[in-house]
């Protein structure tokens, strides 16, 4: 039963051109909603104080999707999962390479910075956390992930992102890299007013 809704889905995405531009634009470029939103919020002018906590989170986001990404590494060597469609089990909506599925990157990656961002109390967390599960979602419909990849990318990203948040090293990783970030652009302030 749930198949048979999941191809109709599939059906009906695929003879709906805009539908299916939309799905084609979420899943490919979607994570990039996240990458664009630290860029804007790194550099955003703001009190000194504030800014420094919302770039402290930042980093905070980045140190969630690197061991979460390294165990996805690991999984990959270790473990090949087809995708979906190089199995038969779905349709191909949007062109991918048929390496591993699992677990879901996009998914996994995009839930860690979601988690880390509300754990930081930054007011984008919740939005965050509703396009990751639009992002997961639109994974799965196009073809390219299991349900269970995404499922596994979300349970490896959590984890992730609760021991970033509760590692001391971590923070102090963080104040150091904020500190050289400060000391350096007023070292390039100073010298760009003398030239």
């Amino acid at each position: 039963m749930v198949r048979s809704i999941f191809f109709f889905a599939q059906w009906l995405i695929a003879r709906r051109r805009t539908w299916l531009r939309i799905l084609t634009w979420i899943t490919r470029f979607g994570y990039w909603l996240f990458i664009l939103y630290g860029l804007l919020e790194w550099f955003r002018p703001r009190p000194i104080a504030e800014q420094i906590k919302r770039r402290k989170t930042l980093v905070y986001c980045l140190f969630s999707v690197i061991p979460g990404s390294s165990v996805s590494w690991v999984i990959g060597k270790i473990w090949h999962r087809p995708r979906p469609f190089a199995c038969g089990d779905a349709a191909a909506l949007v062109p991918h390479k048929a390496n591993a599925s699992f677990p879901s990157n996009h998914s996994m990656n995009s839930l860690a910075i979601s988690l880390m961002l509300l754990a930081r109390r930054n007011p984008w967390g919740l939005p965050a956390l509703v396009w990751t599960g639009v992002l997961a979602s639109s994974r799965i419909l196009s073809g390219l992930h299991y349900v269970s990849d995404v499922i596994g990318g979300f349970f490896i990203g959590a984890a992730a992102s609760h021991v970033v948040y509760h590692s001391k090293r971590c923070s102090q990783l963080a104040d150091h890299i904020l500190y050289y970030w400060h000391v350096g652009t007023a070292v390039v302030e100073t010298w760009w007013r003398k030239c």
